[in-house]
């Protein structure tokens, strides 16, 4: 990740410390973060040969604890300094400035290694004695039991056996994801009679002991439950901001006429390594006319991020190897001010770059699919992300005069909506009000505003039908082909693994459409789109010519998807609804977190199912033969797959 030297220097000078923050290249503490402080006189006129002991009671151990505990709040942990240089005062020039030359020569040609092992022991014997929840905290150690349970087994149902120090850890850092911060709140509900709030406990730093203070909170209520009013987001007011921002990158006056590109070489691809992203990476690398796949990757290195696109491949089983002459990796992040990117990546996505460099099309996939966390601990990767590739089209545009494809895979809602170019922006504002509701999904939220901002881009840019723009929604993606590769995490094979394993399924599933098609036909929908001329692109009819939406509507109706699986090995009767879901809750309670709908549980209770509406204009002829017959075919070989790993039980064989 890139640290801004600056902002560290920032925060670790807000409580009024002089300080200078670097990052030497040799030295003591080359390779470190290195925050030297003067704890000491406020005039600065000292130097830095008189360094202070480390006294573990001394007034400078006190202000060095209290500043690093606040900076805690202000940088994330990866730009914390580690190594430390308290000093009484710090040289200064004769303009009144911090001699940074000065500090940097002391740093790394002065600092001695034996004063500053006796500060790094100190202090690391300070932070082990802090962070040991003691014996008195009895409810932090009987939680702190809890997590590590469920981090390390899986089983926190057990009491604490004792003797075991436990640290005063923070939750997201230590490996409990939305999955497990689900299951967290199932057993906080069991064995304390409270209901939790799921983004309370997701929150970014909360710890062992705030999450003690927290249950204990809840317990005093008569309820069991937190008593604030939840703050709904105005999806609305959001919108509006965000394409303001949209339409200050747009300047009418200085745009060229533009046009497409004529050909389509170069591909810029987020998301790569995701169970959708790889396929269409594979895809991609397959199409003879594309010469550089440009994919933009999160990880510390170059080698780290080859290796994850390799694994993904090899994962869905095929190799990368042989098309490592077409791929271009871009190391970056979707979370970060300008992805991340390096400054010449940044400028090639504006379109400062020489012709054959051009960005010819986007696919932007990249996104945190997480149910658990709320709109604005998604936004920055989910909705800003969308923003900061739409302006840098903008620019390129005005650059090169040459406008590239941008296609967006949507999600978190049945993909029905398909946006009508002569109204999107009515249809999409009456949907903004309906998802601004309190308990809307956070990842729905920010899926569904940047769809919309999609589509405000392309209409900025002269319309909707010359398919420069488009926002492909699909449904559940499963594996596709002989070799399917099933993603077992999918609520929708938890549901099929539950019901195999009752024999039963809810029968109140009238005419409810599965909206499910292979990672390989999503994949082909969207290079559809990029690679078709204007005139047809991604469109197989006039309706689909008029749409801002692309809804992937291949699927089964429920009745049909249940009657396949009971084809298949497994048979299954439909069940009155009350009497399914009672069974449902008494098989999630027998096993507990070992069940695999255990997660999901309070989903399903909501009436979260897998059918939507059926597909829009198609009636009760919606099934396609070749389309169903495909679809059929793809839902065995996944059910063949879950077999091989044993997240199916075996057929028996006559």
């Amino acid at each position: 990740m890139r640290i801004d030297l600056g902002e560290v220097e920032n925060a670790v000078s807000s409580l009024g410390h002089k300080a200078v923050v670097l990052f030497p290249a040799e030295g003591l503490s080359a390779g470190n973060i290195t925050a030297v402080v003067a704890f000491g006189r406020p005039d600065g006129t000292g130097n830095l040969e008189i360094l202070p002991e480390p006294e573990p009671d001394s007034a400078v151990v006190t202000q060095l604890l209290a500043l690093r505990r606040h900076i805690s709040y202000l940088i994330p942990p990866y730009m914390h300094p580690t190594v430390w240089v308290p000093t009484d005062s710090l040289p200064m020039l004769a303009s009144a400035k911090v001699s940074r030359l000065a500090v940097k020569n002391f740093v790394t040609r002065e600092l001695q290694e034996d004063w500053l092992n006796s500060w790094r022991r100190m202090l690391n014997t300070i932070d082990l004695e802090n962070h040991i929840i003691q014996p008195e905290e009895a409810m932090a150690i009987e939680l702190a039991d809890i997590v590590d349970k469920l981090i390390g087994t899986g089983d926190g149902h057990r009491r604490p056996e004792g003797g075991k120090p436990y640290h005063d850890i923070i939750l997201s850092r230590a490996g409990i994801d939305s999955i497990k911060t689900i299951q967290l709140m199932r057993l906080l509900s069991e064995r304390y009679n409270i209901t939790p709030t799921v983004g309370k406990i997701l929150g970014s730093e909360m710890s062992i002991r705030d999450l003690a203070r927290y249950v204990e909170t809840l317990q005093s209520h008569p309820d069991g439950r937190e008593h604030v009013t939840t703050q709904a987001i105005d999806l609305i007011e959001e919108y509006r901001g965000l394409s303001t921002i949209l339409q200050d990158h747009f300047t009418p006056k200085e745009c060229r006429p533009s046009k497409l590109p004529d050909a389509i070489s170069t591909v810029l691809t987020t998301g790569s390594a995701g169970y959708l992203g790889i396929e269409i990476l594979h895809q991609l690398l397959k199409r003879k006319e594309t010469s550089n796949i440009i994919t933009l990757i999160r990880a510390p290195s170059m080698d780290k991020a080859l290796n994850k696109l390799v694994s993904a491949a090899e994962c869905m089983g095929w190799s990368l190897t042989p098309y490592l002459s077409k791929i271009e990796i871009w190391l970056g992040d979707l979370s970060e001010p300008n992805l991340g990117l390096s400054t010449a990546h940044w400028e090639r996505l504006h379109g400062n770059c020489s012709s054959h460099e051009v960005i010819d099309a986007i696919i932007h996939v990249g996104a945190i699919v997480d149910w658990t966390k709320s709109y604005h601990q998604l936004k920055a990767v989910n909705v800003i992300s969308t923003l900061t590739l739409l302006n840098a089209s903008t620019h390129s545009l005005l650059r090169t005069g040459l406008r590239p494809r941008f296609i967006q895979i949507s999600g978190g809602r049945k993909p029905a909506s398909s946006f009508a170019s002569s109204s999107w922006e009515t249809e999409g504002l009456q949907l903004a009000r309906a998802l601004s509701a309190p308990g809307t999904l956070g990842y729905t939220q920010t899926k569904f505003l940047s769809d919309l901002l999609v589509c405000k881009w392309a209409s900025l840019h002269g319309g909707t039908q010359d398919a420069r723009a488009r926002v492909v929604m699909p449904g559940f993606i499963v594996g596709g082909g002989p070799n399917a590769v099933a993603n077992m995490d999918d609520v929708l094979w938890r549901l099929v693994s539950t019901n195999v394993g009752l024999g039963m399924y809810s029968s109140e599933v009238n005419n409810k459409w599965v909206y499910l098609a292979s990672s390989a036909v999503v994949a082909r929908k969207v290079l559809h789109c990029i690679f078709s001329a204007p005139s047809s692109a991604c469109h197989s009819t006039v309706d689909e010519r008029e749409t801002m939406a692309i809804p992937v509507s291949d699927g089964l109706s429920e009745t049909a998807f249940w009657s396949l699986i009971s084809r298949s090995g497994y048979p299954l009767t439909g069940t009155p609804h009350d009497t399914w879901l009672a069974a449902v809750e008494a098989a999630v309670e027998a096993k507990g977190v070992k069940h695999p709908l255990y997660p999901v549980l309070h989903f399903v209770k909501r009436g979260v199912g897998l059918g939507g509406d059926l597909p829009a204009g198609d009636g009760d002829g919606c099934e396609d033969e070749e389309m169903k017959a495909e679809v059929e075919r793809d839902v065995v070989a996944n059910l063949a797959y879950m077999r091989r790993m044993g997240f199916l039980p075996a057929v028996a064989t006559p």
